[in-house]
């Protein structure tokens, strides 16, 4: 028996063979083992012509999440290697007195746990499951042949109701907490801002140490991308047929998959990362045919997005590529945000007498398949009116998005007609777009500064259809100060004052690093707080892009300021980050000397300079 010649005197727990059919493995043969020290023993043999290799790991129930295997494992043959993320993986080895068969042999002391596998290809073209769950292995058999399906169908709605029960408890307390009825019978309270300054201030920064953001893991690649995570690809090249029907059906697949993807390590969140960068940028299908509510598009989104936000948190090595991730999904929301895009849209036509037209047709597609295509052409729209109906403003905004009249004409319900306002209308548009377009960020645009500002500040909007929107401030974040660095941030931008907005917007990224550094502050509303850095980090990005015309007429010591803002952003986004940090140190350092009045400081920023970019690769 070649299983018993492996075995080493180990007991057999049980033993299954599997017939694979025709495909790459033939017959699969399992068992399971106890040696004499109390270790479970996976045998694993398959008749196949092609070298193979077991992707594996422990886990402590049926269907639960892949965990590293325990100190003290061993494998037959030797030649196993971890992943980077949780699982390993052991070459199959030839069996000499059985031609055609190839075998492996695990060791772990898991206790009552067990472990899970699949089998690849040494190539990775092919990955074997059985029925298309992962094996598992316990030490009884009856956990080892769990209905995994149903157990991830039985955990989800638990899921469910815990979020449902939470989402009750959340409005519960902002019942408690200011958005009780009045006493005479009236509508919620509001939540109101505090009033802000009409011109923002400059703000004082504070001392900050750079070796508080000095960051060990995350940089990306450093975790060990460099094999292909071929299950996670496969999975998702499984799930792209159903995600064409709609984003909804996109993102509660991300959300599906991602634990997949998390137990590959960076590779599978790589693949993730490259999947949804390709839906932002409009290469796979957002909707074909299937009608969908904006409410179930937000509660998918936000699905998918709190899980990512838990990664980023508790996932060092992976906060890098988490964050390519979550900058290509919007925040998402409970069912009365999302729902309110349907609402609102008929609400504007009614009130301006527009219903007809260009306005009805993006009127239909809000109600059957809104997509983050809406927010340039909401944008479109209010730039157009303020223009006096230019129609040449309305397509440069929307082709400046990668919009033009053939994409508009492939939706599922088309946009084939040019809008057309009478003066009278303007201002009643103008008032009821802008508002629209913030129900339509909250929802599709997480990188957008003012909504994100929003999200963790507080706002409210009035009743739409007898649902009104009153999102709380997020505690501990939304202090006096942070509504004055936001302010700051939005207003100097929109003055096109770089320095200044660049200063508040990364001390607004300082303060919140507490919550957006690696195993940070945990808090009920992590995700927007995570977003609101994305925002911010962006928000950098672009306010430098267009200051950079004006760099060669600005005072020295500002391009020194506003150079050191750039790597303090980067230094704030950027795992492995120590070489960075370095650099930032010594740039305050220059930037203290030219201000000083020194006169070599000119030599070490050209040092820094080339450090950093021997830094950048």
């Amino acid at each position: 028996n070649l299983c018993e010649r492996r075995a080493n005197g180990a007991a057999t727990l049980w033993r299954k063979e599997i017939n694979m059919g025709a495909g790459t493995i033939k017959l699969l043969v399992i068992e399971a083992r106890k040696t004499s020290a109390g270790s479970l023993q996976l045998i694993a043999m398959a008749r196949a012509d092609v070298d193979l290799v077991l992707h594996w790991a422990s886990v402590t129930e049926p269907a639960g999440e892949w965990q590293s295997p325990p100190d003290g494992f061993s494998t037959t043959p030797a030649k196993s290697w971890g992943t980077q993320g949780k699982s390993w993986e052991t070459e199959f080895e030839k069996e000499p007195a059985a031609p055609g068969w190839n075998a492996v042999t695990i060791e772990a002391p898991v206790g009552n746990d067990g472990l899970v596998f699949c089998i690849r290809t040494a190539d990775s073209k092919t990955w074997i499951k059985d029925n298309g769950q992962d094996f598992y292995v316990f030490p009884d058999e009856a956990r080892s042949n769990a209905d995994v399906r149903a157990l991830y169908k039985a955990r989800k709605e638990a899921e469910r109701k815990k979020r449902k029960d939470a989402e009750r408890a959340a409005k519960q307390k902002h019942h408690d907490h200011g958005g009780q009825k009045s006493k005479h019978g009236g509508k919620s309270k509001p939540f109101v801002p505090p009033t802000m300054p009409e011109r923002p201030g400059v703000i004082q920064r504070n001392k900050w140490n750079a070796e508080d953001v000095k960051m060990s893991q995350g940089a990306l690649g450093a975790a060990g991308a460099g094999p292909v995570a071929g299950g996670s690809v496969q999975n998702i090249v499984n799930v792209e047929p159903e995600c064409e029907k709609s984003l909804m059906h996109r993102y509660k697949a991300g959300a599906d998959l991602l634990p997949g993807c998390l137990s590959d390590g960076e590779a599978g969140m790589v693949a993730m990362a490259v999947w949804f960068r390709f839906m932002a940028v409009r290469q796979l299908v957002w909707n074909n045919d299937y009608n969908i509510k904006p409410r179930e598009i937000s509660a998918a989104q936000l699905k998918c997005t709190e899980q990512l936000a838990r990664i980023h948190r508790d996932e060092p090595a992976l906060r890098d590529v988490t964050r390519l991730i979550m900058a290509t999904i919007g925040r998402g929301g409970d069912g009365d945000v999302g729902q309110r895009i349907r609402d609102e849209i008929l609400a504007i036509q009614q009130a301006n007498n527009c219903k007809g037209g260009m306005m009805e047709e993006w009127h239909q597609k809000l109600h059957n398949n809104t997509s983050p295509d809406d927010v340039p052409i909401c944008e479109a729209l209010l730039l157009f009116i303020a223009s006096d109906c230019d129609i040449n403003v309305y397509w440069e905004h929307l082709h400046a998005n990668g919009i033009d009249a053939e994409r508009m004409a492939s939706y599922d319900r088309k946009i084939t007609g040019l809008p057309s306002f009478k003066p009278e209308q303007y201002e009643g548009l103008t008032r009821d777009l802008k508002e629209y377009l913030r129900t339509l960020k909250a929802v599709h645009s997480g990188a957008d500064l003012d909504s994100a500002s929003e999200s963790v500040l507080g706002y409210h909007q009035d009743a739409c259809k007898g649902k009104e929107i009153n999102i709380a401030p997020i505690d501990e974040v939304a202090t006096p100060r942070m509504r004055e660095l936001l302010h700051s941030a939005r207003g100097f931008r929109d003055l096109n004052e770089p320095l200044h907005s660049l200063e508040a917007m990364l001390e607004a990224r300082r303060e919140l690093w507490p919550w957006t550094k690696p195993n940070g502050n945990d808090n009920g509303r992590l995700k927007d707080i995570i977003y609101l850095d994305l925002a911010l980090e962006s928000a950098v990005r672009q306010v430098i892009e267009g200051a950079l015309g004006s760099m060669a007429t600005r005072a020295p010591v500002d391009v020194l300021k506003i150079t050191g803002l750039a790597l303090e952003n980067l230094a704030l986004s950027t795992g492995g980050n120590d070489e960075l940090v370095i650099c930032l140190r010594e740039w305050d350092n220059i930037v203290n000397a030219a201000m000083g009045g020194g006169s070599d400081w000119a030599l070490q920023a050209k040092a820094i300079t080339d450090r950093v970019q021997n830094a950048l690769g």
